[in-house]
């Protein structure tokens, strides 16, 4: 049982890391800066900076993009049940938001 466990839990970090630095590097290329350590190895959830805080996370909150104001930025928490190709439609929905303003 102690393997099956360390192993799912060996695999949820991994996808974890994997998410979220495919996040990091991703708003990075974009031009966006991120308000915490760029560590993917300490960190499973990212803080944002955009313009117009509030009419942005409304904006991706009201299609379904879940996030929260959180320290003057998006907190962004993408987890195990997420996929690549999730992080990458938030990046692309989250520029078409920014932009749009």
């Amino acid at each position: 049982m102690k393997v099956m466990l360390d192993h799912a839990m060996k695999t949820i970090k991994n996808q974890n890391k994997k998410l979220v630095k495919k996040i990091v590097d991703g708003l990075s290329e974009r031009g966006y800066s991120l308000q915490n350590h760029e560590d993917v190895n300490r960190h499973c959830y990212l803080n944002v900076k955009v313009p117009e805080l509030k009419k942005v996370v409304e904006k991706l909150n009201a299609e379904n993009y879940w996030c929260a104001q959180r320290v003057g930025g998006i907190r962004v928490a993408p987890h195990f049940y997420n996929t690549v190709e999730q992080a990458d439609r938030f990046m692309d929905k989250l520029d078409e938001v920014v932009n749009s303003l």
